[in-house]
């Protein structure tokens, strides 16, 4: 993980970009690398309102107590026509694959750590949270394998992610 990495892209396309984090240490590093980055919970910044074009959020969501009320938060932030992108693991893999992972290895684990993902989101609930905090939701969608360290991690999840994203073209849930 490199902070500020998303900031960096933005940089590319000329946004005028700030970031919001928690972690006093990639806050540090963030700012070392001249990014504006705030310290703390965005519902308690005191934000501008219908100040931003776009919100982005990688892997929080999942993270949050009330996450329709944080995504209510971030409409009022955005200029109107403004879009809001978050990423989140699918629920229809993760869960699967933990039931999985503790039937074959039972002693090793745990597979879900209930205090790190609060809640668990699947395209169709990610679009319906998305809808109940106000916002019109328009995709959800496989983005990308991770690039796992592990060789026999990357290729097997790879393959999986490519097969189950390939069925989706025919009607199949989104599982990867």
């Amino acid at each position: 993980e490199v902070p500020g990495a998303f900031l960096s892209v933005a940089q590319l396309v000329a946004w005028e970009e700030e970031g919001v984090d928690s972690s006093p240490a990639l806050l540090e590093k963030a700012r070392q690398r001249g990014f504006t980055i705030h310290d703390g919970d965005m519902q308690e910044l005191h934000l501008t309102h219908n100040s931003y074009e776009v919100v982005t959020m990688w892997d929080v969501i999942e993270h949050l107590d009330d996450p329709k009320g944080f995504l209510e938060t971030i409409l009022t932030l955005l200029k109107p026509g403004g879009v809001l992108f978050f990423h989140t693991g699918n629920a229809n893999f993760q869960i699967a694959k933990a039931q999985l992972l503790s039937k074959l290895f039972p002693n090793r684990g745990p597979w879900i750590i209930p205090f790190q993902h609060i809640y668990h989101f699947d395209p169709a609930s990610g679009q319906a949270i998305s809808a109940a905090a106000g916002f019109e939701p328009i995709s959800a969608f496989f983005c990308g394998t991770l690039h796992y360290r592990h060789a026999k991690k990357r290729l097997s999840l790879g393959a999986y992610n490519a097969l189950t994203h390939s069925l989706t073209k025919i009607g199949w849930p989104l599982y990867t």
